[in-house]
Parts: structure tokens; sequence; C-alpha cells
């Protein structure tokens, strides 16, 4: 019985998650479980119990007697946010370099070309953050450090509101977001090339905030 449950729950989940990332969701938007139920064909357990979730990853805030608001950040918010992650991914990649070995490069990489790697125009802009997030998220798991690790999760929970800006005008342009800078960064760490690879990260989560300033501002 539990089983379809959680099931259930997921699903609701990665319905709403995907709602925002594509920009379906107005900032402020208020989600109830009435518009859910509407929505999806399963009870209202897994409903609140996906919405409960959704508030933990800083997604929604619960009103009460209303229903759950869509969180929305200031552009100061989101350039604070990013100019914190170049620190911390900079920083945590330094640390855990001495302890990248090239079994874990070879996975890192082959990685990469399987589930990071797509090519503009192809997918959806979720399949694109989504990637986008586990390249960060994998490269910082090479130090180790499960604190930084968590808190590099938190952020970029915090960032995909606005990831829907980042690639539309990337998809506009017809250029790759992603992909180039990522493989970059991995040639730099398999030359043994520490200050390179943290360069090409630190300007890859530049090159978000400046163009989130440029199209917001």
């Amino acid at each position: 019985m539990d089983k379809p449950k959680a099931s259930s729950k997921n699903m609701v989940y990665d319905s709403v998650v995907k709602d925002i990332i594509s920009g379906r969701y107005e900032p402020n938007t208020i989600i109830t479980e009435k518009m859910l139920l509407q929505k999806f064909d399963v009870s209202r357990a897994p409903i609140r119990e996906a919405l409960i979730e959704l508030c933990k990853d800083n997604y929604l805030r619960s009103i009460p007697r209303t229903g759950y608001m869509l969180i929305s950040y200031s552009l100061k918010e989101m350039v604070d946010i990013l100019d914190f992650r170049v620190d911390l991914e900079t920083c945590n990649l330094k640390r855990a370099f001495p302890l990248v070995t090239e079994e874990k490069m070879r996975a890192l990489g082959e990685e990469f070309l399987s589930g990071y790697l797509h090519p503009i125009g192809e997918g959806t802009m979720e399949e694109h953050w989504m990637a986008n997030q586990q390249f960060h998220l994998d490269l910082c798991s090479l130090s180790g450090n499960q604190y930084a690790w968590n808190m590099l999760k938190n952020l970029l929970l915090r960032n995909s509101g606005y990831y829907q800006y980042y690639y539309k005008f990337a998809w506009d342009k017809g250029t790759n977001p992603d992909g180039p800078s990522h493989q970059r960064i991995l040639r730099a760490l398999s030359e043994r090339n520490i200050e390179k690879a943290t360069e090409i990260l630190a300007s890859d989560i530049n090159d978000v905030k400046n163009m989130l300033i440029q199209v917001l501002r």
C-alpha cells in the first residue's frame, strides 16, 4: 500500500517542479490542494506529501488557509546566490583535486557523455536544467564533503525558478549554455590543471549571473 502512495507523491512533486522550471507558474502564484486534485487522479494524501516536500526544498511556501505560494527571489538574491556558488564550488574543487583519481575522472567523463551533454534545441528546459544541476553536484561530490554538497543542492534549488530565462535566452541565440564549458572543466581536470579548471568553473557560473542581469534588469 505504501509504495503506490510514494510513487504518486513523486509524480505530483516532479510535475510541479517541471512546471516551475518551464515558467508555467508566475512568481507568487498560489497553488492549492484543490488545483492539484483536479489535475492528478490521486488521493489527497500524496498531494499533501508532495506539497510538504516542495516546501522543504524551497520551491513553495505554505500560506495558512490559503494554499502554497511559489517562492520567488529578487534579482539581487539570485546574484548573491550565484556569487556564493562561485566561492563554494571553486574552493571545494581545489580541495577535492588531490583526491581526484583517474578512475573518478573516467567515471565523471562517462556520466557527462551519457547524461550531461544535451545538444541545444534537444530536450526540454527541465532536462537541460536537471543535467546542469547534476553536473555541478557530481563535481562537488569529488571532495567527499557532504555539508558542501547539501549546501550546493539547496542553492541550486533556489536557482531553479530562474533557469527558464537562462535557457530561453540561450536557445533564442542558438547557443549551448552548458556543454562546452563543462567539457572544458573536465578536460582541464584530466590535464591536472586545477587553476584552469576552477577558472572555467567560475566563468560558467558567472555567465549565468551576467545573463540574468542582462535579461531581468
